[in-house]
């Protein structure tokens, strides 16, 4: 069975193990993620009643193996259209925004009407544009600026106008610099074959596609060809991650891997289970200069590539703005900004816009982007800075008069790989460096395309390469054991082996008694099993006869971790229990979490200790109501293995009797005869974000306490200066719900704490 190691948790990194899961089913794979959380710079962030998308907010159908993948994973139902109204964009004109020419698709005109009549160019420019019929094609193969396409062929005012502001919203890149081969090679292509754009345009009505149809139909962007999920990219990136063979493991920071003299790849990072482990291939789907700190001492040739491809840094501010403000004219998917307008914004999305359920009916969210290499000095200001910034923009583009209702900036620091001239040819050196080192492969979006369908694309040929290398490297190892099993003429009799076992203690009886009893199973799962736990220990006694009196079977199995640890057990998992675990994970969850309280032991812990595992099945099985432990306790190593808390329950526990209700703080202190006195969870926020959360036994009680003389001094001091802003969400608890209980209200709020991050908790 090959093991397989994935380095990083990205779009990238899932759909590489996504597809190795398909077509290697029994291979160990393994996905390492330095964070809490899966999807890289795709982030969603989940705040009632907004979904704000923080990256990338949909994801382009026309490229087919994104939209492919999300039909062989049986989401395609859970991903909508962007809205049919509003459905182009804008871009800024002498401080006024004016639509993007009808049919203008990122460089190419196919409708000569609409550029004749728009206000943008100057009738120089227009018939500029016109007249790029006539200009003959480039026989220069060299790779050319798409700048230097542009003017060349749509002249100047067209690029400063139009070309450049939306090449540089969509790859937050300077057009001076960025490579048309590697950015846009469609259109390299179409000067090629036809002699230019409207050449093209002409021979593909001729023969219209989809695609080409789209593009007649485009103002800037092809809008109808992207898809959105209803919950937000980052429940996607979750339920890809749902769909792994095995739970990807996070908190894992990888430093280097090395080739051994065995051909196994070694894993330097900061986890004592994965540094002792061999991996048959390894892939990195980290920024390239990630990678190239990682394989640094593997190849530094390739290493020394990898860290040219330049990245640019970003900042996305999002804003919460009264619809009833914008100005008519404004309203659009997006805006985008020239260079040559002077201004400190590349582009406005008006993501609400596009799609239906990201907040109220009469808000609108706008996400603003600032930075990336056409300004990067933005990102060094403050966040505070750079969210005036971000207002001001918006009030003055789109006629709103107030500040934001609510605002949120996110920074992307080196995430933007720069596609400058002369990318493939890096690229190209980079994949035969890195071909002399074998079974070690880097993706990610600074190779092939930064969109979403292109990284999938990679990872999924990428996948099918190491499935090929290895399906090879397992008919190698059989025909070598069947070679090897014919000219081995001695074997180890069994008093030999019995002697052997003897002058080599406990480890080497824990080692052969495994041997003999897994069965298959791995070691987890002899744990997990109390069938297969017991025929291990019966073996170890079996051979030990006498030298095992007085160990005991907690010691036993504790060795018998070290061994798995210490990768000194020399066998194979071959066979693999695949159980919805969905209805234990919360119970395990919260059981989990009690041991660690009441005993201060993790699961590995309790898994190898009888007092401790029946005391573990005890508590799980009250609040899961059921009698399978072993469903029990493997939800429990599952949640070990991830290394996160689980955002799921937060919906799990939404599920259990629960009631939502928000006031005022100057309501609650009036209300406060009528609040409930049934358990629950508070949490104080203010228009900048969270304050505070906890929970209590009694809401009622509780929050007198804190409106008279709160045991909190930063929040009572909070609520005394500001609490005209203040107001309480209540989460409570009916007589029916689990988390009456406290050990699941404690769950609960500490999710909470985790992924709201309230500046307060923290505070004396």
């Amino acid at each position: 069975m090959a093991r397989i190691a994935i380095v990083g948790a990205g779009i990238s990194g899932l759909s590489c193990a996504w597809h190795l899961g398909r077509l290697l089913p029994d291979a160990r794979i393994d996905v390492l993620e330095s964070s809490v959380r899966v999807g890289g710079v795709i982030q969603t962030h989940y705040e009632s009643p907004m979904l704000v998308e923080m990256g990338a907010d949909n994801l382009a159908s026309l490229i087919p193996d994104g939209i492919n993948m999300i039909r062989e994973m049986g989401l395609r139902d859970e991903f909508i259209s962007p809205n049919p109204e509003h459905r182009f964009a804008q871009v800024v004109r002498a401080g006024r925004i004016y639509p993007i020419p009808n049919g203008f698709s990122l460089m190419q005109p196919t409708k000569m009407g609409a550029i004749l009549t728009s206000p943008i160019l100057s009738l120089s420019g227009k018939l500029r544009v016109l007249g790029e019929f006539f200009i003959p094609k480039r026989n220069d193969p060299a790779d050319e600026s798409v700048e230097s396409f542009a003017v060349r062929r749509l002249g100047r005012e067209c690029f400063d106008r139009l070309v450049e502001p939306i090449v540089g919203g969509i790859f937050t890149a300077r057009a001076e610099t960025l490579s048309m081969n590697a950015s846009m090679p469609q259109f390299v292509e179409m000067e090629q074959k036809s002699g230019g754009l409207i050449r093209g345009a002409i021979a593909k009505r001729k023969s219209e596609t989809k695609s080409d149809s789209s593009a007649r139909k485009a103002n800037g962007a092809r809008y109808d060809q992207f898809i959105a999920p209803k919950q937000g990219m980052s429940w996607w990136m979750e339920q890809i991650a749902s769909q792994l063979p095995s739970p990807v493991l996070h908190g894992i920071s990888v430093e280097s891997v090395t080739l051994t003299e065995h051909g196994k790849w070694h894993i330097r990072c900061n986890d004592d289970s994965i540094n002792g482990a061999s991996y048959d291939m390894v892939c990195l789907s980290t920024p390239s200069w990630v990678s190239s700190k990682i394989i640094r001492t593997s190849n530094p040739l390739a290493a020394d590539h990898l860290d040219r491809i330049p990245y640019a840094s970003s900042a996305v501010a999002v804003l919460a703005i009264r619809k009833a403000e914008i100005d008519p004219r404004a309203m659009c998917f997006g805006v985008v900004i020239p260079k040559t307008e002077n201004r400190n914004t590349l582009a406005i999305s008006l993501t609400s816009e596009k799609y239906p359920g990201r907040c109220p009916d009469d808000t609108v969210l706008a996400r603003v982007f600032m930075g990336g290499a056409v300004r990067p000095e933005l990102v060094l200001k403050s966040d505070s800075e750079l969210l005036d910034i971000a207002t001001r923009e918006v009030q003055e583009l789109l006629g709103v008069s107030s500040k934001p209702s609510w605002q949120k900036l996110v920074r992307w620091d080196q995430a933007m790989p720069q596609y400058l001239t002369g990318h493939l040819d890096r690229v190209k050196r980079i994949r035969e460096l890195l071909a002399e080192t074998p079974n070690l492969h880097v993706i990610g979006n600074a190779f092939d395309g930064v969109g979403i369908p292109q990284c999938i694309r990679l990872a999924r040929t990428t996948a099918e390469t190491m499935a090929a290398a290895a399906k090879t490297l397992l008919l190698l190892c059989c025909f070598g054991l069947l070679l090897l099993s014919k000219i081995s003429s001695t074997h180890a009799s069994g008093f030999e082996a019995a002697e052997h076992v003897m002058e080599n203690g406990m480890p080497e009886i824990v080692r052969r008694a495994f041997q003999v009893s897994h069965d298959g199973w791995s070691v987890d799962e002899v744990l997990l099993r109390d069938d297969l736990r017991q025929k291990f220990l019966m073996e170890c006694r079996r051979l030990a006869t006498k030298d095992l009196d007085g160990t005991t079977d907690r010691e036993i199995l504790e060795q018998l971790v070290k061994l798995r640890k210490s990768n000194k057990l020399n066998v194979e998992t071959t066979q693999r229990e695949r159980s919805d675990l969905s209805d234990y994970l919360v119970s395990a969850e919260i059981a989990s979490r009690y041991m660690h309280d009441a005993h201060g032991v993790s699961p590995d812990q309790w898994l190898v200790d009888p007092e401790l595992l029946r005391e573990f099945d005890k508590m799980g099985l009250s609040i899961a109501n059921t009698e399978n432990t072993y469903l029990l306790r493997k939800a429990a190593l599952k949640l070990r293995k991830s290394r996160s808390l689980r955002p799921e329950l937060l919906q799990r526990v939404t599920d259990w009797d629960l009631e939502i209700e928000t006031h005022s703080l100057g309501e609650l202190k009036e209300k406060l005869a009528t609040i409930s006195e049934s358990p629950g969870v508070y949490i104080f926020r203010d228009n900048t974000g969270y304050l505070y959360i906890g929970q209590a036994s009694d809401l009622r009680k509780r929050l007198k306490t804190h409106l008279t003389e709160s045991d909190r001094k930063a929040l009572s001091t909070y609520l005394e200066s500001e609490k005209e802003t203040v107001t309480v969400e209540l989460h409570v608890f009916g007589p029916h719900s689990p988390a009456r209980k406290t050990i699941v209200r404690e769950a609960y709020e500490s999710e909470l704490i985790r992924s709201r991050k309230p500046r307060l908790n923290l505070a004396p």
